[in-house]
């Protein structure tokens, strides 16, 4: 019995020591996006804050409104913990003190800030996960670490999780599913994995609907985990164990779907006619245009500020598939089933809105974990006296993680220098460094350098201008931004302003200002009336 303790004792110490190593990796991303948490405006947190508002002054905590499931309520509602513990301990048991008290504090920015804090926090759990995730199957702790990293270091994830809105919310769900559920093929006698990944993915579906597509990785785990059971069995066994804990879970979370059923039909129906182009907003094409379009994302974008690092960690993503083909097709099984699904579906849609594409992150992060090991390994097999070319492969893996740990920072920093003269005397620098580079600069941008005693002899305004490099405040066309190019890399020549958002996927952002760089060309082929 005591050498069974020391055992568990053993691997417990060994997890602990083996989980410091993610430690510098979620303390930089929560670091990275308290640092630039005061972005300004997002759409979505006003939807919810009025729910809250309207909790705080009926007692009645249902939120009536299910165009979102309930999890994203419950923790702007967890925003209000510490104030409710203050006005206790100030009027004491006072019920309309209390509710005075809280109103205010709903409509401060303080309490904005320490809601995104927790959407931050509650975010950063998918690195531990992805890192978890490698060690479940006994991959070598570099793989875990290279997974965990690739995520945490994404600045599509560092910017969206800021945001309260339900999708990074999601994604850490869904990465806690696809690691109970490895655990629960792993250990098949420990039954109350297999119950964990139901419960987690009951919660993503509870977080955004399109998240109850998570129950098919547990049952997939459900039905690998009896190896000898016949298929009939195997199903039943799946549906039985998973669907009852799955539909529990949801409905805890959200139980406006039972208790309010006329508003909940309403609320998904208004969705559904959403994502079909109800606002024309980012519409593409269903079906494999859509999907090339996602496909484009996920390569070029998802993992890195930079294309020339993004678009090799997709290709190590995809050599990951065919490492995990070769080695372990179950995995391999396990770990796309979501993901596939998930594209497949979404790619019906008419709308292109690219945060729904982050519930695949964890899935593709993995799979580029598993992808750096593997070419790793293949250049030790050569020969061993070539061992630099594996050492060297490390190296420029860990170059290439720390260019985008430092993008990350950097782009928080810049959301600091918000309602000062920063970006403006970045663009007057810009163009001092390119004097041969005709700028033809809206009115506004004129007069801003016409006051700093700045106007170069290469700008000039932009009406009028047929050729060179068009500068305007991106608001200041807002009226055609709805002509831009949707969901396209290359738009965009340079920007000067805070990195709170990816404006060239998010072009309608209704946040800070931004100065805009492109060719007086492409400004005229869009058709932005800015040059009339």
């Amino acid at each position: 019995m005591n050498l069974d303790i020391s055992k568990e004792e053993g691997r417990l110490i060994k997890f602990i020591k083996g989980t410091l190593l993610v430690l510098p990796v979620l303390i930089l991303f929560i670091w990275s996006g308290v640092r630039g948490v005061d972005f300004g405006y997002h759409w979505d947190e006003e939807k919810l804050f009025l729910l809250v508002e309207k909790a705080i002054n009926t007692l009645i905590f249902l939120p009536s409104w299910y165009k979102y499931p309930s999890i994203p309520y419950w923790l702007c509602l967890t925003g209000l913990t510490p104030h409710l513990i203050g006005a206790l301990q100030v009027v004491g048991l006072d019920v309309h003190a209390i509710q005075e008290h809280l109103l205010l504090v709903v409509n401060t920015p303080a309490y904005h800030l320490q809601t995104r804090i927790i959407y931050i926090i509650v975010s950063s759990l998918s690195i531990l996960w992805v890192y978890l995730q490698p060690l479940a199957w006994k991959r070598r702790w570099m793989e875990a670490l290279g997974a965990a990293t690739a995520l945490g270091f994404s600045w599509e994830i560092g910017y969206h999780s800021r945001w309260i809105a339900p999708d990074v919310i999601m994604m850490q769900f869904g990465a806690l599913t696809i690691l109970c559920a490895s655990l629960a093929v792993r250990y098949p006698e420990r039954r109350y994995w297999l119950y964990a990944s139901a419960m987690a993915a009951g919660l993503a579906c509870g977080t955004k609907y399109p998240g109850g597509l998570l129950v098919i990785p547990v049952l997939v785990a459900a039905y690998q985990v009896l190896i000898d059971a016949g298929i009939v069995r195997k199903l039943f066994f799946a549906m039985i164990r998973v669907i009852p804990v799955f539909l529990v879970t949801y409905l805890v979370s959200t139980p406006g779907t039972l208790l309010e059923p006329v508003t909940f039909v309403k609320d998904i129906s208004y969705e559904m006619s959403h994502y079909q182009g109800l606002y024309d907003y980012s519409v593409v094409t269903p079906g494999l245009p859509h999907l090339w379009q996602i496909l484009l994302y996920l390569a070029e974008v998802l993992f890195s500020h930079y294309r020339w690092i993004a678009v090799p960690f997709f290709i190590l993503a995809i050599v990951g598939i065919y490492a995990f083909q070769k080695e372990s097709r179950k995995n391999l099984f396990l770990l796309l089933s979501f993901p596939v699904l998930y594209l497949l579906y979404f790619c019906t849609q008419r709308v292109m809105i690219v945060r729904n594409l982050l519930a695949v992150a964890p899935f593709l992060a993995i799979l580029v974990g598993r992808g750096s090991v593997y070419v790793w390994e293949m250049l030790a097999s050569y020969s061993a006296k070539i061992k630099i070319l594996r050492y060297a492969w490390a190296i420029v893996i860990c170059l290439l993680l720390v260019v985008n740990g430092i993008w990350i920072v950097t782009a928080a920093e810049s959301i600091r220098y918000r309602h000062t003269d920063h970006y403006i005397h970045q663009l007057v620098a810009y163009i001092d460094n390119h004097p041969r580079v005709s700028f033809h600069v809206s009115e506004r941008i004129w007069r801003e350098l016409a006051s700093m005693g700045d106007i170069g002899a290469n700008v000039s305004k932009l009406v009028g201008a047929e050729t060179g490099m068009a500068v305007f405040y991106a608001r200041e066309g807002l009226d055609d931004l709805g002509k831009w190019p949707k969901n396209q890399v290359g738009v965009v020549t340079t920007l000067f302003g805070p990195w709170e958002v990816n404006f060239e996927y998010y072009p309608l952002w209704a946040g800070d200002n931004r100065i805009v760089l492109m060719p007086v060309e492409r400004v005229r082929q869009i058709g932005l009336s800015i040059l009339r």
